[in-house]
Formats: structure tokens, sequence, C-alpha cells
């Protein structure tokens, strides 16, 4: 089975075309480690800026009880509620 000049030109650009998005692929993941370069381990930014934690203290001793359902109806005490 022979093929034709057309079959063979198709064959030839659709090789062609596979080997272009195949090398852009390649130069783009490149060009992408030439920008940005290999991640370098340093110390960590916010080293020595932190304060120290006391473990022994209770942060929930001082928080004021409220209660949301107070807070939530700014009309209590206009409105009566019929079904109360």
């Amino acid at each position: 089975m022979e093929k034709t000049p057309k079959q063979l030109y198709i064959t030839v650009l659709v090789i062609v075309i596979v080997v272009a998005i195949a090398g852009l692929i390649y130069w783009k993941q490149k060009t992408k480690e030439k920008i940005l370069g290999p991640a370098k381990a340093s110390t960590p930014a916010v080293s020595g800026t932190l304060p120290s934690i006391n473990t022994e203290t209770n942060v929930l001793k001082d928080v004021p009880v409220i209660n949301p359902v107070d807070k939530a109806n700014p009309f209590k005490d206009i409105y009566k509620n019929p079904f109360e």
C-alpha cells in the first residue's frame, strides 16, 4: 500500500506539529526553572520576632459572658412577641 504525496505531507506536518509542541513545553519548563531558580532553605522570616508564649496562662479566665440571643433583637423592648 503506497502513500500518496498528500498523505506523506499530512504525516510530516503532524510529526512537525507534535515535535514543535513538545519543544515548546520543554522550553517553557526550562525558562520557568531559570526565573524561579532552586528553592533555598534559610532561617524562617519570623525567627526572633514572635513573643514567647507562657503555657501556664488561662486565656479563657477573663472572657466576658455574652449571650448572642440577647444582642440579636434590637427591638426586644419595643415589640412584644405574641407567641411568648
